[in-house]
């Protein structure tokens, strides 16, 4: 590893093509950044966009970093260095593109508490299932290529580790998310929906947020507080549909009237019910 610092001229002269193509990509993206994401998740909660916003900033600010110590440092480590860090970036955008048009293209609109919101599907989650994998084949076989994995070994061990994580981990996250698939594929329950239900000995009414793969949000309508509950807990529960029935009210709620009428009513009584 060499030190040098170079003069203006000298810097600009040993950049190449891919050089200034990286460079130029990411004065765009740290310029364009809140709205491009802005653009992705527009539905999206402003504390959310400003996680992300965040993230990708300094994920900006890093690669600026790396890619001017670059210039100063002569040493392939480096160019291997800002190569990863430029590919990060870009499956972070292609990320936010394949949730963008997933969501865009699989998702539906449904009224929540007055409101209307997009909501997932089925579908939806599948294909998100479907882009997790995709990302991640795409990044292990960027990363191989940068650091030159090309050896059946070395590629098969970040496999076997990711595949190793994943089988200790999916007692945790995989009831859930079969859980929440199976209840987005049978419809018995969706967002907006007004439901009542006993857990852990509390009977709570309320009205569904949303379904994602992991749990379910739940808005209280006595405590006014969210309820965030685990799918396979979810569906262990008996949960009270009281709403979307052809006798639901306007508010969302299944109203019924108890007449009270039997066989030895008296015709006159039940020609008044009839008449209001």
């Amino acid at each position: 590893m060499s030190f040098n610092i170079p003069t203006p001229q000298e810097f600009f002269a040993t950049l190449g093509a891919m050089d200034y193509f990286i460079f130029l990509i990411n004065i765009v993206i740290f310029l364009g950044a809140k709205k491009i994401l802005k653009f992705l998740n527009h539905n999206k909660t402003p504390n959310i966009l400003k996680k992300k916003l965040y993230r990708l900033r300094w994920s900006n600010f890093l690669l600026f970093m790396i890619f001017s110590a670059t210039t100063f440092i002569d040493d392939s480590l480096f160019q291997q260095i800002i190569m990863t860090a430029t590919a990060g970036l870009g499956i972070f955008l292609f990320w936010e593109f394949e949730m963008y048009y997933i969501e865009k293209s699989y998702t539906k609109e449904e009224e929540v508490n007055g409101k209307v919101q997009k909501v997932e599907t089925y579908q939806s989650d599948i294909f998100q299932w479907l882009a997790t994998i995709v990302t991640v084949i795409i990044s292990i076989n960027l990363i191989s290529d940068i650091w030159h994995w090309n050896s059946m070994l070395q590629t098969g061990s970040v496999v076997a580790s990711i595949a190793a994580f994943l089988a200790i981990t999916h007692s945790s996250w995989l009831p859930d998310n079969i859980g929440g698939l199976i209840t987005l594929h049978k419809g018995h329950v969706g967002a907006g929906d007004v439901v009542k239900f006993n857990v852990d000995g509390e009977e709570i009414l309320g009205y569904v947020g949303k379904i994602t793969l992991t749990d379910t949000t739940i808005y209280h309508l006595v405590d006014k507080h969210p309820i965030y509950l685990r799918n396979s807990k979810l569906r262990d529960v008996i949960m009270h549909r009281l709403s979307k029935a052809e006798s639901t009210s306007k508010d969302g709620i299944l109203r019924y009237i108890d007449l009270n009428i039997g066989y030895s009513s008296l015709s006159e009584r039940v020609e008044e019910f009839a008449e209001r």
